[in-house]
């Protein structure tokens, strides 16, 4: 899946981006520590498009305005093809005023190993 993305050499092991969804999850809401499962998406929908109940056991969706539309498509997913009830879409709005992305931070990021390398 991140095969596409811009500046993919610079996306963290998937075991750093876990352990960093878990500790944003912890410090953000304590009481959810034991009560959260942080899982890799495979493809378009991920775990919860699965037909296997035992990976899509999900009551909702957090996900950003961006991939909304994909939310979408993968509640039509769930009631079309899998007979299952629809997700509660979490939708949430960023609040950077220019809308701050992870390919725009690695971009950055880039920009800044270049410049530091043209210094020395």
């Amino acid at each position: 899946m991140l095969q596409s993305k811009s500046f993919r050499e610079l996306i963290p092991p998937l075991e750093e981006r876990i352990r960093g969804v878990r500790d944003f999850v912890e410090n953000l809401a304590p009481g959810m520590k034991n009560r959260m499962r942080v899982m890799p998406i495979e493809d378009a929908y991920g775990p919860p498009g699965s037909p296997d109940p035992t990976l899509n056991d999900f009551d909702a969706l957090v996900l950003s305005h961006e991939t909304l539309i994909t939310g979408k498509k993968l509640n039509e997913h769930r009631v079309e093809n899998l007979d299952m009830d629809p997700l509660a879409l979490l939708c949430t709005r960023r609040t950077e005023p220019h809308g701050m992305s992870s390919t725009a931070l690695r971009r950055m990021k880039k920009t800044s190993v270049r410049t530091e390398a043209n210094m020395i």
